[in-house]
Parts: C-alpha cells; sequence; structure tokens
C-alpha cells in the first residue's frame, strides 16, 4: 500500500499512455510519402543493394542519421520494417509525453498537465508523423530541456551534451535550440562546461559526417 501511495503519480502516467498504445496500434497502417521513403532505403539495404532510394543510384534522400540507423537496427531484430518504424514511434511519443508532463508538472498542477497529454495522444496529426523522425525529435527536444533546467548536477551537464549531439543528429535544426539554451546559459551566469563534456558529443558528430 505504502508503494502504491508514494508512487501514484507515476501511476497517472497511464491515463496518457493507454489512449497513446490505442491510437497508435489503430493508426499503425497509416503512413506518408516520407516514412514509406525511410522504409524503402532500409529494404534496399537489407536486400543487399546499399542505403539507397533506387538500386545504383547513389543519393542521400534521408533527412535524419540517427532515426535512420534506430530503424535499421530495430528492423534487424523485429524483422519488419513497417512494424519497426510504428513500434519506434510509439516508443518516442510515449518518452515525449511523458517527459514532457515530468517538466510541466512542477510548474502546474499534475492533474492538469496530464489532461494535455492526454489532449495530445489522442490529437491526429502526431500519427501521421508516424514512420517518420519526428516523435524521436520531440523527445530529444523535451529531454535537452528538461536536462538544461537541472543542468547544475554534473551528471546532466554530461547528459546534456549528447543529447544535443543525438538532437542535431536527428535533425540539424535542433542546432536552434542549442543556440537558445547557450544564449540562456550565459544570460544566467552559469559556468562554462568543462571540455570533457564536449568529448562524446564530438565524436558523435564526426562519426555522422564520416558516413556521409
Amino acid at each position: 500500500m505504502h508503494f502504491f501511495i508514494s508512487n501514484r503519480k507515476y501511476l497517472l502516467y497511464l491515463t496518457f499512455l493507454i489512449p497513446l498504445f490505442y491510437f497508435s496500434y489503430i493508426n499503425r497502417t497509416i503512413q506518408l510519402d516520407d516514412a514509406l521513403i525511410y522504409q524503402r532505403y532500409v529494404y534496399n539495404l537489407f536486400a543487399g543493394y546499399g542505403l539507397t532510394y533506387n538500386v545504383g543510384e547513389l543519393f542521400n534522400g534521408l533527412t535524419s542519421s540517427l532515426y535512420t540507423y534506430l530503424t535499421i537496427i530495430s528492423s534487424f531484430f523485429i524483422g519488419n520494417i513497417q512494424y519497426a518504424s510504428m513500434i519506434l514511434a510509439t516508443i518516442f511519443m510515449a518518452l515525449t509525453l511523458s517527459i514532457f508532463t515530468l517538466s510541466f508538472s512542477k510548474y502546474e498542477s499534475l492533474y492538469f498537465v496530464l489532461f494535455g497529454a492526454v489532449f495530445a495522444a489522442c490529437f491526429p496529426y502526431f500519427y501521421f508523423t508516424y514512420g517518420m523522425e519526428t516523435p524521436l525529435f520531440l523527445f530529444l527536444i523535451g529531454l535537452s530541456l528538461y536536462l538544461f533546467e537541472k543542468e547544475f548536477e554534473k551528471e546532466n551537464v554530461f547528459l546534456l551534451g549528447i543529447t544535443c549531439a543525438l538532437l542535431i543528429m536527428t535533425r540539424s535544426e535542433g542546432f536552434f535550440l542549442i543556440l537558445a539554451m547557450a544564449i540562456e546559459h550565459f544570460r544566467q551566469r552559469r559556468a562554462f562546461p568543462k571540455l570533457k563534456y564536449f568529448i562524446i558529443p564530438y565524436l558523435l558528430l564526426i562519426s555522422v559526417v564520416l558516413n556521409k
């Protein structure tokens, strides 16, 4: 009983996870052109033609390096590219709603924030982004903001650097959020992070550049 009472706020997350999983399931076959483009690239890779859209034509039409890697890995283990992409989308949407609920509940009533999360879980737009990098991008935005707010803890500085690198690996537009956080960082006169915290983010970004 004590465990239930002390952790009941976490059980409330089921209020948006249940509709999220339900709508993810009934929309599992609805995918727009960009999602199908990802799947064709991955299909050709597994067919032995390389990561290409048209066989024999070397052209990179993919917009997200990180999402491509995750799709390849998950498809390898699941055995079905479409199912893998939809499962990835569902997982990252669940993480997105969770991290924003965790962040906003510090400023507003948890029940009010949960209402917003349920509304988002029932909003049709997000399911049209399934199969693309959007749910992953939204999650990394939320995680970056959460870690930035708690940056004073050393482990969060380390994780924030990695998260920012993954954000850019997902979509290059993530740079503008990083720029905004950097401006706010210096506006608040926070200490400049130690150089060692830049090593792993730098290596992650370099790995992407070298694989272009």
